[in-house]
């Protein structure tokens, strides 16, 4: 059996599987453990490995990877191993493209890489300190001063990170919600505090201990962040960064090059764990993308042959396609990369070599 083994170092976890299931059957913490229990049949019939593929963020040259691959090759020396660096390419290949952008967006950081014919163009990549764990503050920080309650505390993030899974949504028209958020209940969602520690929710008045809270608008301005952050609260400190939107367009039509900006434009792929449970987070950034790609592509054209008899702008440069986000994998986006190793296993596109060359 070919079995992936896919591990992510920033969030500690691994999964496997085998190559033909397209879908992980063995999670863990350690990516031998996650081994040993799909061998051993503890999460399905066991099997025995023929070859294994291992998918890691790390580059081939890791010392990391290298020792990881090491102690596979000691604890299953008769198969034959193979190693990708998961990525924008992988992400691609899943969608079947070859170019485009790839706008992965996680709990810690936003990463934009522009890839064309397969081939990551490092000068136009961007990474934004911007992700899930800011939405996570700003709904913090709102409630907080909404209800004048303690809630900046280390023990109450846990409750917060499940409020903004269950109830947060990007905006796609502001005026409506912000409507819906006066003038109906339409919005409101009531969140209940930990009841194990309601000393932590005290009011700064004085006031008795709150144990249930209710937000509205707050579902739609934390999300917020992502788009504007310079209309944050100054408490959060990132009024001086761009958007997400922004920092994709600057990297399409600022940083990349004029021949290559029509074939990027025309896949822009959204990806990660954060786009998985902020509905309406796509949409949105192909309304920001649209709008900048207007205010500064088209207008910009347009002012240039109203000042200039005879000029034709669409003669006088290359196409230029409108921006189009498609969303990666809509069912699951953190299965990607996963699903990506599994078919390159079926497609035959993996070199595979015996365990006495990686160790």
């Amino acid at each position: 059996m070919d079995v992936v083994l896919e591990v992510d170092k920033d969030e500690g976890w691994c999964r496997a599987g085998s190559a033909h299931g397209m879908k992980p059957a063995a999670v863990a913490s350690d990516p031998l453990e996650c081994l040993r229990r799909l061998r051993s049949g503890t999460v399905g019939a066991p099997s025995d490995f023929r070859r294994l593929l291992l998918v890691a963020s790390w580059p081939a040259a890791d010392r990391a990877l290298k020792h990881l691959l090491a102690q596979c090759c000691h604890e299953f020396p008769t198969i034959r191993y193979g190693c990708i660096e998961s990525g924008p390419k992988s992400v691609l290949y899943a969608c079947g493209l070859h170019t485009g952008v790839v706008v992965q967006v996680s709990e810690h950081v936003t990463r934009i890489v522009p890839v064309y014919e397969l081939a990551p163009l490092h000068f136009s990549q961007r990474q934004v300190p911007l992700g899930g764990e800011l939405v996570t503050r700003a709904l913090q920080h709102a409630i907080a001063h909404k209800y004048g309650m303690d809630l900046l505390s280390a023990s109450a993030w846990p409750s917060i990170e499940a409020w903004k899974r269950r109830a947060c949504y990007v905006s796609a028209d502001w005026v409506l919600d912000q409507r819906l958020a006066n003038d109906t209940t339409a919005l409101c969602v009531c969140a209940e505090l930990p009841r194990h520690e309601p000393h932590r929710a005290t009011s700064r008045r004085g006031c008795p201990a709150h144990t249930t809270v209710c937000i509205s608008a707050e579902r739609y301005e934390a999300p917020e962040v992502l788009f504007h952050p310079e209309h944050a609260l100054p408490t959060l400190q990132v009024s001086d960064l761009s958007g997400i939107a922004s920092h994709v367009f600057a990297s399409i039509y600022v940083d990349s090059d004029i021949s290559l900006r029509a074939a990027l434009a025309a896949n822009i792929i959204v990806c990660g764990s954060v786009p998985a449970y902020l509905p309406g987070f796509t949409r949105r950034l192909q309304t920001e993308v649209l709008a900048l790609y207007q205010q500064h592509v088209t207008a910009g054209q347009t002012s240039i042959a109203a000042h200039h008899d005879g000029f034709d702008a669409t003669a006088s440069s290359p196409p230029l396609a409108a921006p189009r986000v498609h969303c990666a994998a809509p069912d699951d986006p953190e299965l990607l990369m996963y699903r990506s190793a599994c078919q390159l296993c079926q497609d035959g596109a993996v070199e595979w070599r015996p365990t006495n060359e990686w160790t």
